[in-house]
């Protein structure tokens, strides 16, 4: 299935969004499920219409793979609330996030910090080589580089 999603932006700064199951876009019908198409133009306008949020952006996304009924972890520490956030700075100087919910905190977690060093474990070099390899500023669209990494959430 695919998805469209408008992203807004509240009076006081806050994100939030709208997504929208459509088919999944392939040729045949990919022109009409993105920006100017009909359906796009109809989904879009309809959400407007019902929103005194601000427009940011949109999001189509051709097709996501479903898995089926997830079996739920047994760590007790796989939670949501616990993130490690990979702090960005695109070539321009703006400053972004991104978090990775649920983290093993096992070599990553040091005594008297949340800080975690950029070359503390394989798979967190591994991610910030990743990040800065394939991503972009996700307002500016310029290159980042991960400057800081920390953990967050509960009973950390």
């Amino acid at each position: 299935m695919g998805q469209i999603t408008f992203s807004f932006v509240d009076k006081s700064g806050e994100r939030g969004s709208v997504n929208l199951p459509v088919p999944n876009l392939a040729l045949a019908n990919i022109e009409t499920y993105t920006d100017g198409g009909t359906a796009f133009n109809a989904l879009e306008a309809a959400v407007a219409a019902l929103t005194l949020l601000t427009a940011t952006g949109n999001t189509v996304t051709a097709e996501s793979t479903g898995v089926a009924a997830p079996v739920l972890p047994t760590d007790d520490n796989a939670q949501r609330e616990r993130v490690l956030l990979f702090f960005l700075s695109d070539t321009g100087g703006h400053k972004t996030r991104i978090g990775i919910p649920g983290i093993d905190l096992t070599g990553i977690a040091q005594s008297g910090t949340d800080d975690v060093p950029l070359d503390a474990t394989t798979e967190v070099e591994d991610m910030v080589t990743a990040i800065e390899t394939y991503c972009v500023d996700s307002v500016t669209g310029l290159a980042v580089t991960v400057y800081r990494i920390r953990h967050v959430g509960r009973n950390n």
